[in-house]
């Protein structure tokens, strides 16, 4: 079915019919986000992807928030690609509940190797110079992170 432009499934109805007993969620969130400049847009997983991570990182100020931003754009986004930390999506927080911060999802193919790459980060010389910077210092104050198994329907 068709409905002002938008595809419309049999599905769709289902779901506006189920009874206050069975919701399809209890609530959700919403944030609009403008793309980092050094992943400028979405970067779809390989098919292997068994495991998304959802991170989001809160900032004290906006400054803090700029800064970490910087951060990312100038170089972490390298080191990331270079130890197997599988960017998808880098984005600020313009509006939503959490600002200022920034969210990012990372693919894995499973959790193995999300640590191992994760420990690979944590024990570079790259990471150890650009997070012993001044510039780079107290930039996020609190991190969220959430992990996802993609059906095989998925988008992403």
């Amino acid at each position: 079915m068709k409905n002002s432009g938008v595809l419309v499934t049999s599905e769709f109805f289902f779901i506006l019919k189920l009874p206050a007993s069975k919701p399809v969620f209890e609530r959700y969130e919403t944030y609009l986000m403008e793309a980092l400049d050094g992943i400028p847009k979405l970067k779809l997983p390989e098919q292997k992807r068994g495991l998304l991570e959802l991170r989001t990182y809160e900032s004290y100020n906006e400054d803090a928030a700029r800064r970490k931003i910087d951060m990312f754009n100038n170089e972490e986004l390298p080191l990331f690609e270079k130890v197997g930390l599988h960017p998808v999506f880098f984005g600020k927080i313009l509006a939503g509940k959490l600002m200022p911060a920034l969210m990012y999802m990372l693919w894995f193919t499973d959790m193995d190797e999300r640590n191992t790459n994760w420990k690979k980060f944590g024990e570079s010389s790259e990471w150890k110079i650009m997070s012993g910077k001044a510039i780079n210092a107290d930039t996020v104050s609190k991190v969220h992170k959430k992990f996802l198994v993609p059906t095989d329907y998925s988008q992403i």
